[in-house]
């Protein structure tokens, strides 16, 4: 067999020959990675989208979705919004296999466990990863001050922790999402 090769510049995906010669993943499989990586990131392809731009069908899509969960090119999260309640389906598509342990996993899902029990805790009990104010020790001992009057950055880190700061960092960070979409 003689294969021909071009040289390409622009439009193009690059694959390890591992994901093409998997002898496990079916070619449906292996096409349809193809086609996930290929697909700029952020994209919101479905497989009912995919399968409707496909000759295989929505059953051919779906099964070949799930043998690359199965060998672990694919990963999805479902995670809910804590302010909103809604529930989103977030999808990591990789060359190579993601374990366990895999960097791509920066949202922590439903159900996780966090080493600590559910439910509100007691009022002034603040738990070690939550405490981020410096210890004496980490303070600058320059003597320089805060903007407001005097105050060290130690207090002015405490205030940073106020309800009011938890709130709007959480209608920013829906914003941000909103004007990403």
């Amino acid at each position: 067999m003689r294969i021909h090769r071009t040289q390409h510049t622009t439009g193009f995906t690059v694959l390890p020959n591992a994901v093409l010669r998997h002898p496990r993943l079916s070619l449906a499989a292996r096409g349809l990675l193809g086609h996930l990586l290929s697909l700029p990131n952020g994209s919101r392809e479905t497989v009912q989208t995919i399968a409707e731009k496909v000759a295989e069908g929505r059953i051919t899509v779906r099964k070949a979705m799930a043998q690359l969960e199965a060998a672990g090119y694919v990963r999805r999260v479902r995670h809910q919004d804590p302010e909103s309640g809604t529930w989103a389906t977030e999808v990591t598509v990789s060359d190579v296999p993601m374990t366990e342990d895999s960097p791509t996993d920066t949202k922590p899902t439903v159900g996780r466990s966090i080493g600590r029990a559910v439910g509100r805790s007691p009022k002034g009990e603040r738990t070690q990863e939550k405490n981020s104010s410096p210890t004496p020790a980490e303070v600058p001992a320059s003597g320089a001050q805060g903007a407001e009057g005097g105050r060290d950055e130690a207090s002015q880190q405490q205030d940073d922790s106020s309800p009011e700061v938890g709130r709007a960092a959480a209608v920013l960070g829906r914003l941000g999402r909103m004007t990403r979409s």
